[in-house]
């Protein structure tokens, strides 16, 4: 159990008490995990750090457990160190481990790190809550801890800076005075931290309620056991609050809906009905004239996926804090007239700026004109139409692979095909599997290396640091993972072929066969 709340315990309990309640007594088993933000957070971290302001500041050594950091925070002070970082702090039952504090006497000031650039303020001009909370939590710990709060401040990447060589931390980082704010938000906070105190003294884990994190709870498979199977947790185009509306009416099933004749949209009504036959939705006259629409065998077909980066602190020339570049693509071409399925691809060294190679390559692996399948709009033409505003010499020939570019995701985002497998979702690694189950050779979790965008981001980032050896490893893990994102495209694409009884299916199957027999060795 864990032995005080802190600012982190609080938003879980903000946003679910369910949560909360289980990491505030069993937090062995919510083990942390670092991803790609967090890894940038601490760079971020070291940059606001070099700021000129906090010339003298004295880091506080890492701490096993609380009272070993409470114990190494009152050390440094009584060394002589005013200005600290990874100070700790304790009021009651109250815990917090800050940024950096400037201690003068019981004068002080509070510096919170937040790595992002963008969506720090509602448009009220207020912080978004989880920033709110955080400095409010530690402003409210700190007064209670006997203190004078003189100044809060929230240190983030300044937006409006851009990279023209070597960074100057004092241009880069942002420095906003939200004292007021939080003296404004902290009765509010005494009343959430008096609830969740509340919450972690009752007999058992509250009554789970829908909230808008539900969909990547690691409860989810829990929380719902007493709504029943095919609960309406997993109910599309509904929203937590629509959700707990339903529940509210005594309505937690699919069959309820049906029952209660709740009102379901369309897309919702295909939902329900597959999951209660629990027989697939397929919409055959869709999806053939969306397979018509691809020219294929009279054009070649393409298959396309890029991996991007996102780092807070800008590594190109002319960029900004958090600006996603391509890095990687991925790119299987099934030749017209039913020939060969072919592959190749491109990754970055992580040391130059992989942009200008990457786009000339892809114009060279795209000059045959055919359709381009891609999984989920939303990446690759925004990729595409930076390299047309930054290569005016290129515009022709990426223009063209911008129009010829269809997304396959639509194709579920419409349940133009539906299957109770997909619950809520329809990711291709959602999709891939409910079509081929315990397939070995299109298991991401068996890839050696990276396993997920996330994993392919840290990875590249390492790459500037690697020895030759494990590069070449790191590299090679991130090229099957980028390989398999649009193998499973090929294969998704096959498995509609069959699906709408193409009479072409089993030719094409067999091209298919081959390459996966070449590929994989099997």
């Amino acid at each position: 159990m864990s032995s005080y709340l802190t600012k982190y315990l609080l938003r879980d309990f903000n946003a679910c008490p369910t949560l909360f309640y289980q990491k505030f007594h069993h937090p062995e088993a919510f083990p942390s995990a670092d991803n790609f933000a967090t890894l940038q957070g601490r760079e971020f971290e070291k940059m606001v750090k070099r700021c000129a302001r906090f010339a003298s500041l004295k880091e506080i050594p890492y701490a096993q457990n609380d009272e070993e950091g409470l114990r190494n925070t009152i050390q440094a002070f009584q060394s002589g160190s005013s200005l600290l970082a990874e100070a700790s702090f304790r009021a009651e039952k109250l815990f917090t481990r800050s940024d950096i504090v400037e201690i003068k006497g019981q004068e002080i000031t509070l510096y919170e790190i937040k790595s992002k650039s963008q969506n720090i303020y509602k448009k009220s001009g207020t912080l978004n809550e989880d920033y709110l909370t955080d400095v409010t939590f530690q402003y409210h710990l700190l007064l209670k801890a006997g203190y004078q709060v003189s100044k809060v401040y929230l240190c983030h990447p300044n937006e409006n800076f851009r990279r023209h060589g070597e960074i100057n931390p004092d241009e880069f980082v942002a420095f906003d005075d939200v004292t007021a704010q939080c003296r404004l938000h902290e009765k509010e906070i005494e009343k959430q931290i008096d609830a969740a105190f509340a919450c972690t003294q009752e007999k058992a884990a509250p009554v789970h309620h829908f909230n808008a994190g539900c969909g990547d709870c690691p409860l989810k498979k829990t929380c719902f056991d007493d709504f029943g199977a095919d609960n309406i947790s997993s109910l599309i185009r509904a929203n937590y609050q629509k959700k707990e509306q339903l529940a509210e009416q005594g309505i937690h099933t699919f069959a309820d809906l049906l029952s209660h004749q709740a009102t379901l949209d369309p897309k919702q009504q295909i939902q329900v009905e597959s999951v209660l036959s629990n027989t697939p939705h397929i919409d055959v006259a869709a999806i053939r004239k969306f397979m018509e629409g691809l020219n294929y065998p009279k054009q070649p077909l393409y298959f396309l996926d890029f991996e991007t980066l996102e780092p807070c602190i800008p590594d190109l020339e002319g960029f900004h804090a958090n600006q996603i570049y391509p890095t990687q693509y991925s790119l299987h071409k099934l030749e017209k007239d039913y020939g060969p399925l072919k592959h190749s691809e491109f990754l970055g060294d992580g040391i130059h700026d992989p942009r200008r190679a990457l786009a000339e390559q892809l114009c060279e692996d795209l000059k045959e004109p055919g359709k381009i399948l891609i999984y989920n709009k939303a990446m690759e033409p925004k990729r595409i139409d930076d390299f047309i505003a930054l290569y005016p010499d290129l515009k022709k020939p990426l223009s063209v692979i911008r129009k010829n570019m269809v997304d396959l995701m639509e194709i579920f985002s419409k349940l133009q095909y539906y299957e109770k497998a997909f619950g809520p979702r329809y990711s291709i690694k959602v999709v891939l599997p409910a079509f081929y189950p315990n397939d070995p050779v299109l298991d991401y979790h068996a890839l050696p290396g990276s396993q997920n965008g996330d994993d392919a981001q840290i990875d590249y980032y390492r790459l500037r640091t690697l020895e030759p050896k494990e590069k070449e490893t790191v590299r090679s893990g991130m090229l099957r993972y980028c390989h398999l994102d649009t193998f499973a495209e090929v294969k998704v694409w096959l498995k509609l072929l069959f699906l709408i009884a193409d009479s072409n299916a089993q030719r094409i199957a067999s091209l298919i066969r081959a390459y996966e027999r070449d590929y994989f060795k099997i």
